[in-house]
């Protein structure tokens, strides 16, 4: 076979679980400098592998090369080959931003931007559901597309349902009901706006009239003032407005099917505002950490300041969201044509299409259709500075460098977790250099550069951490004059809190740096993977101390203290931030109450108290699995620790761990197992130890015994395993019986005897913890925004 330069390649992904960015990683790293070939395939279901590759477009394609005979060729992979990742279902969230600046009419076209709103979501989903050939193949991709469109309005608190339509599955052939659809709920919702804006006119014409009765001229009210508007119609402070429209997109992601790509797409005019960058750096994190590609589309009206009463799009921040998730940011929606010629439009690479270089301008090139203008994926009117583009236009200042104690796959698998973006690769002499960019700043990047031997040794991986921003910027230049030069108090606050903030930034990159080693040295030496007899006994590692609330070792015992020292960073591991460094895993369970019930449920007792509905038997059964199917307990009732073996080589030291959690913060009767796998374990292996695990819970039940009637509510004495062999194992929990007045006679003669098996919890799909609202006390308004 002919031997060519693979230029794209295109990856199809397996649609049973979710492949990490670690795996695409090592997918791309393991082919690097190997030679590749086309299946000839036709059907999407004919694809069983965890990645497969569906299409090459090579470099220089010869004369006779087709998507029909590519299969013929073998393609080599090299620095310069992009990849270009697909799935097989996908779970979007629109966000119509519906803000008063939507709403201002333009006068230099005589139209007002909210007219433009469902046209625009028209467009965009029109072109998402068409069907179409991946380049280079035969092959017509129509993925699954879980669709959910939210109406955000930021100021006025409406009674109708902003969720116009969660989890529909869409398709080319229900779009028009689709539609039909939400256009009939946004008609709703702006006959509400006017409703309300006509009040709040109403209370402040009155507000006026009254002022005027009583005082006369000389005292009257400004025209602006809506303190009497504000007092009366529910409103939310309008610079939070833009973080808690995404806060809802990234909910609402959640509530969709969990193995698929995530993206957030808003409809907005531009005119957006943050309250302060700690917060926006905590949502962003948050998007990073969930793979959330947010992308922007834009109701484009010229950007002419007098045309539009003032109101510019924040063009530069969206440009930054959009690079910083691998996102795209669309001011030019181009129509889609109907016609045969099933193309990859433009509507497909900017949503559908994930890759490394995706927002660096390396996702290949673009192909329209027949009389489509041949417009950038991600394009905007005079845009630059988003992202960097030759060396020539860039000021690079070194900063540090080093040697860090670990493999080559786990640091990069830690910093593209952490938002780096891959920019180049470059391969001599039996070494790699992989040179990465995180979009810190607007104009302002931070380059990190990996050396490592290559094929990897496992041994040690130099790096070098570079700030680059645009020449032709001034703020990048004040800011690289800052953090080069010595760290003197500027006068102005904004350059302060930018300088403090990057080297909070650096800080806490060599955290994790540390961290990072320290979690792949756990076999390193005996000492830190042998369990001590004490804990192996069923004991804990760890207790919670009373007055500081850390973890204390449970015993002083000095010889297992190097075992405590080692494993109390990972006790304390924060489960929110935990994605940088392992393969995060959720279970969701809504436990079973105890059985029986309390006397004092609904009538007071003598002292005019309730008692409340509890789960201990339940959790009681949970946690006492957990402590059987792992190694040993960092900390009883919390979190356990299992070590993986490699089958082919016994006696040979673990090859990997992972930890199970139970989060504490949450209230029964939810309960929140949660899984961290070391990075680089196997995608198959974890998820057939979740799936396992899922299983045994499911299966676990406790035995309902009816004892002596009791005054007092049930509390818990012992716990005993009990064997049987036609039922799981299960955990049986001696209570006091309260009196249950309520009940028939018959039913104590029948049950004070009788003993059965209750299952211990159902298995939650969604995250309910997240949006189950507890009120410490009953609001006034249960209409106002929480």
């Amino acid at each position: 076979m002919e031997e060519l330069e693979a230029e794209q390649v295109y990856l199809l992904m397996r649609k049973e679980y979710r492949i990490s960015r670690n795996v695409r990683a090592q997918w791309y790293f393991s082919h690097l400098g190997q030679l590749i070939q086309v299946p000839k395939r036709h059907m999407v279901d004919e694809y069983k592998d965890e990645l497969e590759v569906v299409s090459v477009i090579p470099a220089s394609p010869p004369p006779d090369w087709d998507s029909d005979t590519s299969h013929l060729y073998r393609y080599r992979v090299t620095a310069r080959t992009g990849v270009t990742f697909l799935a097989r279902v996908y779970r979007l969230v629109f966000c119509l931003d519906l803000s008063p600046s939507v709403a201002t009419v333009d006068t230099s076209s005589g139209v007002v931007l909210l007219d433009a709103v469902f046209p625009t979501l028209g467009r965009c989903l029109e072109g998402i559901t068409r069907p179409f050939y991946v380049p280079g193949s035969e092959l017509l991709y129509k993925p699954q597309l879980y669709v959910t469109v939210i109406a955000h309005t930021p100021f006025f608190t409406t009674q109708t349902h902003q969720v116009l339509v969660q989890g529909w599955l869409l398709t080319e052939d229900n779009l028009q009901s689709f539609l039909g659809t939400v256009g009939g709920k946004l008609n709703d919702i702006e006959d509400m706006f006017a409703d309300v804006t006509a009040m709040a006119n109403d209370q402040l014409e009155a507000q006026r009239m009254e002022s005027e009765r009583l005082v006369g001229q000389l005292f009257e009210d400004e025209p602006g003032d809506s303190s009497a508007a504000s007092a009366a119609v529910p409103m939310v402070s309008p610079d939070i407005g833009f973080v808690n429209m995404l806060r809802y997109g990234i909910l609402a992601l959640q509530l969709l099917p969990e193995n698929s790509s995530a993206g957030l797409i808003v409809v907005t005019d531009g005119a957006i505002g943050l309250p302060d960058a700690t917060m926006f750096d905590s949502l962003l994190v948050q998007l990073r950490n969930n793979t959330v590609a947010c992308s922007f589309l834009l109701l484009d009206s010229g950007c002419q300041p007098s045309a539009g009463l003032g109101s510019l799009p924040y063009t530069d921040l969206m440009h930054f969201l959009a690079t910083a998730t691998c996102g795209a940011l669309l001011a030019r929606l181009p129509a889609v044509l109907h016609d045969f010629d099933y193309v990859m439009n433009v509507y497909h690479r900017a949503f559908l299409c994930w890759g490394f270089q995706k927002s660096l301008g390396g996702s290949g090139p673009m192909q329209h259709a027949a009389g489509q203008p041949d417009e950038p994926w991600c394009s905007t009117p005079r845009l630059e500075g988003c992202v960097p583009d030759t060396p020539l236009d860039l000021i690079t200042k070194h900063q540090s460098d080093g040697v860090l104690n670990s493999s080559l796959e786990s640091v990069l698998s830690c910093r593209l977790r952490e938002g780096y973006n891959i920019r180049a690769v470059q391969m001599e002499d039996g070494a790699i250099q992989i040179t990465l960019v995180l979009p810190w700043k607007y104009s302002i990047f931070i380059e990190y550069m990996l050396k490592s031997a290559w094929p990897p040794t496992g041994g040690d991986v130099q790096f070098e951490l570079n700030i680059t921003g645009k020449q032709r910027y001034t703020p990048s230049y004040d800011f690289l004059h800052d953090v080069t030069c010595a760290r003197t108090r500027t006068k102005s606050p904004y350059r302060q809190a930018m300088f403090s903030k990057f080297w909070s930034s650096l800080k806490s990159m060599r955290h994790s740096d540390q961290l990072l080693e320290h979690l792949h040295s756990f076999n390193s030496s005996a000492t830190l993977y042998t369990v001590p007899d004490v804990v192996r006994s069923g004991g804990p590692l760890f207790f919670l101390s009373e007055n500081t609330g850390a973890p204390e070792p449970f015993s002083g015992e000095p010889a297992y203290q190097t075992f405590c020292n080692f494993w109390k960073p990972v006790c304390m591991l924060d489960i929110n931030i935990w994605q940088k460094w392992m393969h995060a895993h959720r279970i969701g369970l809504l436990l079973e109450h105890d059985h029986p019930l309390p006397k004092h449920l609904c009538l007071p007792n003598n002292s005019g108290r309730f008692n409340p509905v509890q789960c201990r038997q339940a959790t009681k059964a949970v946690t006492s699995m957990l402590a059987e199917v792992t190694d040993f307990a960092l900390l009883d009732g919390h979190s356990y620790i299992k070590f993986l073996y490699s089958a082919e080589k016994e006696g040979a030291p673990p090859t990997s761990f992972y930890m199970l959690r139970v989060n504490l913060a949450v209230r029964p009767p939810c309960m929140v197992v949660r899984l961290a796998f070391l990075g680089g374990t196997p995608g198959d292996l974890r998820n057939q130890i979740v799936k396992e695990l899922r299983e045994r819970i499911l299966a676990l039940t406790f035995t309902e015994g009816q004892t002596a009637l009791s005054a007092d509510p049930p509390i818990r004495k012992n716990a005993r395993p009990i064997e049987k062999s036609a039922v799981p194992k299960t955990v049986a929990i001696d209570d006091g019986t309260p009196e249950r007045g309520l009940l028939p006679a018959d039913h104590y003669s029948a049950s004070r005897s009788a003993t059965h098996e209750v299952s211990c919890c159902v298995l939650l799909k969604k995250p309910v913890e997240k949006f189950l609202i507890r009120y410490d006390r009953v609001p006034r308004n249960f209409l106002s925004p929480v």
